[in-house]
């Protein structure tokens, strides 16, 4: 029976509408009490409908007041309510709950009509009348609360281009998913560090995570800072960092998506808990795309379900994701399967830049790969060079121990 309900969102979404009123604004309306299984929280979430609808305080002392008046008050569930950790976005929650309503009013209206048959001792053509006819009745009650097909009819549809972050540097499409490979050792963590800098210093009210699962915090802080002296002359970083945040090699990756004990690729039990965590960030760097896949590489069926899981979650929650993939070191080519790429809008392409050109050693090229909406048109080309690195390797007296030649980065 538990699967029909599950008490603790139930008292996850009331708690976030008694602790921040306007989610009930935004939400709330599309609930109805059924929608919660436990009577005593059918019953605050009436009264949380008539404070709202009355233009009274969603707070303790108005709720406990409309309950005691409709002898519906219960302490123990009140102050479980209460203690219950808000949410901050809903969506995925709301979605649950509903759905395990749909579950609980098939299941016992089902079974009703099979007692009922049992009982009277209908014939079977009677029973399967009788479910068929529910089924029917169900589903026209419930078209517009259970579609899986967002319909729109194209005369009623407003025409919006698409939106880019950093469209003067390098484009990055808003709430989408853009795709950077590269080999390794091209400067592909500088060019990632670099996006979250210039994304955080053209939107001073947004929010930057990059997961650069392969080096530790402390080397990206080193290399964040040779970015904004050396490259982008940033005098004041502090107020960018601070809108800044980032994980490494001290957090271990997790799956977005990873193969079940049958083999099947399912999303994983930690990827909801993911999302809430980076809830409060605008632009998602995950460095390098394999760390967080738990799939076969070359399957382009577990490849699609995967970024399926990411586009969703850049579309609804207004997420832009980046992430980063390595190529083949003999044709350059994005590793694994094809899907990958199919599934993004844009495709960038790291590489050295040509040797004539000035500075080789500290800039790189970065090729269009795929382009689905018209970033070559914003940059006039394919391709564009761009500074990575802050100074050449040859201007540092740094060695590697045990390599014969002059270096400063790991990406060298």
């Amino acid at each position: 029976m538990s699967k029909l309900y599950n008490i603790n969102i139930e008292r996850a979404i009331l708690s976030s509408f008694v602790f921040d009123p306007q989610l009930f604004e935004k939400y709330g309306p599309q609930l109805k009490p059924d929608h919660f299984f436990h009577p005593f929280h059918q019953s605050l979430f009436e009264a949380i409908v008539y404070l709202f609808e009355n233009d009274k305080p969603i707070d303790e002392e108005f709720l406990k007041d409309y309950l005691e008046k409709h002898n519906r008050f219960n302490e123990i569930e009140f102050l479980e309510v209460l203690a219950a950790n808000p949410l901050s976005n809903l969506v995925v929650y709301i979605e649950e709950l509903k759905e395990k309503a749909r579950k609980r009013k098939l299941f016992y209206e089902v079974k009703s009509i099979l007692q009922a048959a049992e009982i009277e001792d209908k014939s079977s053509y009677e029973i399967k009348s009788n479910l068929i006819s529910f089924i029917e009745e169900y589903d026209n009650k419930t078209l517009n609360e259970t579609r899986i097909i967002n319909i729109h009819k194209v005369n009623e549809i407003e025409e919006k281009e698409p939106e880019f972050w950093l469209k003067s540097w390098l484009p990055i499409p808003k709430n989408a998913i853009t795709f950077i490979s590269a080999r390794g050792g091209s400067g592909k963590s500088f060019l990632l560090l670099q996006i979250l800098i210039r994304f955080c210093m053209e939107n001073p009210n947004l929010k930057a995570f990059g997961w650069l699962s392969e080096d530790t915090v402390g080397i990206s802080k080193s290399r964040m800072n040779k970015i904004v002296n050396k490259i982008i002359s940033l005098k004041n970083p502090e107020k960018i960092f601070d809108r800044i945040s980032i994980a490494g090699t001290d957090t271990m990756p997790i799956y977005i998506a990873e193969t079940n004990n049958a083999g099947v690729l399912k999303v994983s039990e930690y990827f909801y808990q993911m999302k809430k965590e980076l809830s409060e960030f605008d632009l998602i760097i995950f460095d390098p795309l394999i760390a967080f896949y738990g799939g076969e590489e070359n399957s382009n069926t577990n490849a699609r379900y995967f970024m399926n899981l990411l586009n969703t979650w850049a579309i609804k929650e207004n997420k832009t994701i980046v992430l980063s993939h390595h190529s083949r070191k003999e044709d350059n080519k994005v590793r694994g399967a094809g899907a990958f790429v199919d599934a993004v809008r844009l495709h960038y392409e790291l590489k050295n830049i040509d040797k004539k050109s000035k500075n080789p050693d500290t800039f790189k090229t970065i090729f269009v790969e795929k382009d689905n909406w018209g970033v070559k048109i914003i940059l006039g080309g394919d391709k564009v060079e761009r500074q990575i690195f802050p100074q050449s390797a040859k201007n540092t007296t740094n060695r590697k121990e045990g390599i014969g030649k002059t270096t400063l980065y790991d990406d060298f």
